[in-house]
């Protein structure tokens, strides 16, 4: 037979925010990921700093096809630096679960558009 024991608010409180504590200080982020044509995934707020091969002036809904379209390319920033340009990257490292992927990290600023190729 089960039983339900309640568990004091607090006790809930120190859990949830150990939790977050913990997630905020990962190198593996979560991000709600759009998916746009062919297999990219992208995300607003979000950038993945360094590992940057190359560079080249874009939109931003160009940049996601412009990586897909380099074979080394996995994953891509856009910014609007120098009327837009998407920085090209090699190198990420995803986790085994979808959402997550290492390197990652929340910005401020919704102009600056992250993404990756899913099946790289």
């Amino acid at each position: 037979m089960c039983t339900w024991t309640k568990t004091p608010m607090r006790t809930k409180l120190v859990v949830g925010f150990f939790i977050l504590t913990l997630f905020r200080h990962t190198d593996c982020a979560f991000k709600r990921w759009e998916t746009g044509a062919g297999h990219v995934a992208w995300s607003l707020g979000c950038d993945f700093p360094n590992q940057d091969f190359s560079n080249v002036r874009s939109s931003g809904e160009l940049c996601g096809s412009r990586c897909e379209q380099n074979p080394i390319c996995t994953h891509f920033v856009w910014t609007n630096y120098n009327r837009g340009t998407c920085w090209l990257k090699h190198g990420l490292k995803k986790t085994s679960i979808w959402p997550y992927a290492t390197g990652l990290i929340e910005t401020d600023d919704n102009s600056v558009l992250c993404g990756f190729i899913y099946n790289r």
